[in-house]
């Protein structure tokens, strides 16, 4: 399944890992975390990004 606007990724951004929504925006990839204390992070054309996989079940309820 490829990673489109709205899809739950594991990614690695920075050399870190996260669990996020990724987003296309006008201003390019924005990864954004479910709670609100975490701000979204702006991904850049320079910044070391990629797309582990995307989630596509949970065996918890949401």
């Amino acid at each position: 399944m490829p990673a489109t606007h709205g899809c739950v990724v594991v990614a690695v951004a920075g050399g870190e890992f996260t669990l996020r929504q990724l987003l296309r925006t006008p201003d390019g990839p924005v990864l954004r975390a479910a709670h609100p204390a975490h701000p979204d992070r702006q991904l850049r054309p320079e910044q070391d990004f990629s797309v582990w996989g995307v989630v596509t079940w949970n065996i918890h309820k949401i």
